[in-house]
């Protein structure tokens, strides 16, 4: 009997030989791993092996691959030795690895990896850094890291990290000097190399996928860097640092920057956690939210800067505006698309497009200022005001008295004329009327109410009303409950909460009230007790309906089971329907609801152990495990007061009307192509040829919402198609009008219509 050596020491052939490496081939690995002894660990030669039989279907190179997923299962000497052996396989054989032709799929740690017509990225060391750069994700990766290591389980650590990125926002950064950036969607990540417009290597990672190079990072101890020695983060940004324009020279972006009267150009640097900054004089200064603005637009497309310090943008100016330039008063005499003409006691200045710039960038560069002569006269809104139950110049705390609130002083823009802005903020009739309304989306206040029946916490309730309200806008037809006045309410959503105005926008240049989803919970709640939140039909129906939405994903989870189920099989007969219908009735029973937990607690710990117990990894098992527990909490029963009435009526309002455009045509990379046509020289009769070529006809919708545009416009329906809450019609001149007004905030691509509240808050 020969010595039993461990693997570290071991590498022989199976006739007990050593194998010279420079005569090791290929094909030879491989024979060698598919007749090896399952019962022992692999030695060097048979892992080669395996590592040549598995990559072939990825464009790793053979060491990468090792490195990237097995070496961490071997001492440092033995890792050295596969990777020797690896490359002398591959010189043996004058190996040369082949392009993947874009047709064929990319496979990465198991997992295909989507790729659009451009070569994929497949760069671990882009990958990595895109994943480690937390500057604009809404948790820092001290605490990503602390919640892997906290939870093991694959579900969670996929939908945590999902909830990470901010969905459906271009950004772009530099990994190692190599420009990249991410776009998080709901089935993944697209990551690319290049800026977004002339990227040179794009790929889609699954949810699993970056979970995955996640946990690796982490596992490795390469996740949380040192801290930068240079935090510039905790530098405030300088108001008085204007920044005239952007330039770009062998790779490096320049700033033409005043610091008082001095003019200067300098480089824009950047922290280790990517922050921008300029550094003048020794002294870092942080750059404004406009001035990273106006530097992203530079950098994704070559957009110059075109307002003034105080953030007036040129585009803006009109006939008898004021302007100082050039150290003089100026009146404007005529503002077009080509040229700008100014007048003054001293005579009349033309400023015409050039070939390397617009008059707007031109007057720009030369410091020009807005100069309002008085302050902005607000018109009268465009409905009757209600009479407030509290004075002007104070806040609603919603649960309390009224606190004064500070008048944010607003830009002097001009204002679309329909917008209607009202000095009142929303009463608390108001915003209940809002929060009766639940989300637009199907059977909302069915779930409300079962959710509230729960007895949850008011943080649960706050984190559930989160993610049914979702982020968007809805409009409310107001009459108080005496009918003495009438108002356009508008509301938005997003993760912070609910802001409501008297507008047509949330975000009108007028007074708003916000509420967080705490408070918003715990003002449902109280409506709830008082029987003043919905109809005694909806209660009665709520139980129901959230049983029925169980049962149906109990069915979906059973279609994709690839083991035994612990549902009988005879609930399954008779279609969907049918075996929904069954599901739902048995989950009254309470021991064949107890039975399914732990049928489904057993499930998930299968599924951990091994992914392939289910065909498709969309479900989420832990979330529907919850709610089946739920089932087994006592309900709090709601009784709605006999004279209770609440007969919405909707509109469309204007922030949903852009949020509309900002979704583009439809068509892949059409926002990016309407705002490159319209930041150019183009007519409003090009810019509508342009906008019904890129459109055609066609449509989209789901539950709650359905747009169709043609040859006239876009219509836009929010309820069902046949009978919809309401509905409005875009012209393709209005929405050419429209555009510009977006590409004018710059709210037109990546930037969220929320952005239009911080530039208020900061005045710019």
């Amino acid at each position: 009997m020969g010595e039993n050596k461990s693997a570290d020491d071991r590498t022989q052939d199976n006739e007990g030989n050593r194998v010279q490496t420079q005569n090791v081939v290929v094909q030879k690995l491989i024979d060698r791993f598919l007749h090896a002894d399952f019962n022992r660990r692999l030695d060097s030669y048979e892992t080669a092996g395996i590592v040549f039989m598995d990559y072939a279907d990825t464009s790793f190179d053979p060491v990468q691959f090792f490195d990237r997923f097995h070496s961490d299962r071997f001492s440092d000497t033995q890792a050295e030795e596969i990777r020797n052996i690896i490359k002398a396989a591959m010189q043996s054989r004058e190996y040369v690895p082949e392009p993947v032709k874009e047709e064929e799929p990319v496979i990465v740690n198991n997992e295909i990896v989507e790729t659009a017509e451009l070569p994929p990225l497949l760069d671990e060391n882009i990958i990595n850094g895109i994943l480690k750069h937390d500057q604009f994700f809404k948790v820092k990766r001290d605490e990503i890291a602390e919640f892997f290591k906290e939870n093991e389980d694959y579900d969670k650590r996929c939908e945590f990290i999902k909830s990470v990125f901010r969905m459906e926002e271009y950004t772009e950064l530099d990994v190692n000097d190599v420009r990249a950036g991410y776009k998080a969607e709901a089935d993944g990540l697209t990551v690319w190399e290049g800026s977004y417009l002339s990227r040179t290597k794009e790929s889609k990672l699954s949810w699993d996928l970056v979970q995955c190079f996640t946990a690796d990072l982490i596992d490795k101890g390469k996740y949380l860097d040192e801290k930068p020695k240079f935090a510039v983060e905790t530098v405030k940004p300088s108001n008085d640092l204007h920044i005239r324009s952007f330039s770009e020279q062998d790779g490096q972006i320049f700033a033409e920057v005043m610091l008082g009267e001095k003019s200067s150009v300098v480089p824009v640097k950047r922290t280790d956690e990517n922050t921008p900054y300029i550094e003048i004089g020794g002294k870092p200064h942080k750059l404004t939210d406009i001035q990273n603005y106006d530097l992203e637009q530079f950098e994704i497309f070559r957009s110059p800067v075109t307002h003034d310090v105080n953030g007036y943008y040129a585009d803006d100016l009109a006939e008898g505006d004021t302007v100082k330039l050039d150290g003089e008063l100026w009146t404007v005499k005529s503002a077009t698309t080509y040229s700008i003409s100014l007048v003054n006691d001293s005579g009349e200045k033309n400023i015409y497009n050039s070939p390397e710039s617009k008059w707007q960038e031109t007057i720009t560069k030369a410091g020009f200022e807005f100069v309002p002569e008085k302050a902005l006269e607000i018109s009268e809104p465009v409905f009757a005001e209600p009479e407030p139950f509290y004075t002007q110049g104070e806040q609603l705390t919603f649960f309390g008295e009224p606190v004064p609130i500070e008048q944010t002083e607003k830009k002097t823009r001009a204002k679309p004329v329909n917008i209607a802005v009202s000095h009142t903020a929303p009463t608390t009739d108001m915003i209940n009327h809002v929060l009766r309304g639940g989300s637009a989306e199907p059977r909302s206040l069915e779930r409300i109410v079962a959710q509230f029946q729960k007895g949850k916490s008011v943080a649960e309730k706050a984190e559930f009303l989160c993610k049914e309200f979702g982020g968007n806008g809805r409009g409310y037809k107001y009459a108080p409950p005496d009918f003495s006045s009438s108002a356009l309410v508008a509301s938005w959503t997003d993760n912070t909460g609910i802001t409501v105005a008297i507008s047509n926008t949330a975000f009108s240049e007028g007074k708003n009230a916000h509420l967080e989803w705490s408070e918003a919970a715990e003002r449902i709640s109280e409506m709830l007790e008082n029987g003043e939140y919905c109809s005694q039909d909806v209660i009665d129906r709520a139980a129901d309906n959230d049983m029925k939405d169980i049962a149906d994903k109990l069915w979906y989870l059973h279609q994709d089971c690839e083991v035994e189920y612990f549902i009988p099989d005879e609930m399954f007969k008779g279609g969907f329907p049918d075996s929904t219908e069954r599901i739902k009735a048995s989950l009254t029973d309470s021991a064949k609801l107890q039975k399914y937990i732990d049928g489904l607690e057993d499930l998930i710990r299968q599924y951990e152990q091994d992914r392939n117990v289910l065909r498709f990894h969309f479900h989420k098992p832990r979330g529907l495990l919850s709610r089946l527990k739920d089932l087994q909490l006592p309900k709090r029963d709601f009784i709605t007061k006999s004279d209770f009435n609440y007969e919405p009526k909707f509109f469309v309002t204007e922030d949903e009307k852009d949020k509309l455009l900002t979704g583009g045509s439809g068509v892949q990379y059409g926002k990016f192509r309407i705002e490159k046509f319209f930041k150019e020289e183009h007519t409003e009769k090009e810019k509508i040829a342009f906008l019904k070529n890129e459109y055609g006809t066609g449509g989209q919708g789901r539950s709650g919402f359905n747009e169709w545009h043609d040859a006239k416009g876009i219509s836009y329906k929010k309820g069902s198609m046949s009978t919809p809450d309401c509905e409005t019609f875009l012209k393709w001149n209005e929405v050419s009008q429209r555009i510009d007004r977006l590409i004018a905030r710059g709210d037109m691509s990546h930037k969220r219509i929320l952005m239009s509240v911080s530039r208020t808050q900061s005045g710019l």
